[in-house]
């Protein structure tokens, strides 16, 4: 097979079986930052109110970055080989790593070779690359991934179960456009502590 669409089919499958954890690990990062943004656009100030939108910014640009930088990645076949293969077979990896060496070097230097000698070096290195080594290494992967959705989503849930008005009350405050006067406001309607009895 051609090793350009060798490197392809191991990238596309790599991303394939990766994403469905990825969009649970989003979701579960999302919920739990609007929690912790109720929790602290309640406060009303002004520095709140930034904080609360700056995390659930930084929860977007955060996925966002990786799932660019994944992709630029992925594009470049030793980079590929790096985080797919070399991690999991050391050996096999370094030799695809020599492979695409030569070939680079062979294009730049014809003294190098035979081009169709090193092609030829090339397609069978990655030829050698097992399906079954990427599928590996995505689900190692994607199960982090999906422990760590787990976790936010508990802490998350635990959030909004403990205290679901406050965390309303928090959006709602972060929402208004007079933030620190509709949080003076929102505290002036709640109940005042009944005194104790003596």
């Amino acid at each position: 097979m051609d090793p350009v669409r060798a490197f392809e089919r191991h990238a596309t499958g790599f991303r394939s079986r990766l994403r469905p954890a990825l969009r649970i690990a989003f979701w579960a990062a999302f919920l739990l930052g609007v929690v912790v943004a109720g929790a602290l656009g309640r406060r009303g100030t002004l520095e709140a109110r930034a904080g609360a939108l700056g995390l659930l910014v930084a929860v977007i640009l955060a996925f966002l970055g990786r799932a660019l930088h994944e992709r630029h990645s992925l594009r470049r076949h030793d980079r590929l080989v790096r985080r797919l293969v070399l991690r999991e077979d050391p050996v096999l990896g370094g030799k695809v790593l020599r492979a695409l060496e030569l070939s680079e070097r062979a294009q730049a230097d014809p003294a190098i070779g035979s081009a169709e000698l090193v092609a030829l070096h090339l397609e069978r290195a990655v030829g050698r690359i097992p399906e079954t080594l990427v599928t590996q290494r995505a689900e190692r992967d994607a199960r982090r991934f999906r422990l760590a959705a787990l976790a936010m989503a508990v802490v998350g849930l635990a959030g909004l179960a403990f205290e679901p008005a406050r965390t309303i009350e928090g959006l709602d405050v972060l929402a208004a456009r007079r933030g620190p006067y509709r949080a003076l406001l929102l505290k002036q309607q709640l109940p005042e502590p009944m005194p104790e009895a003596a």
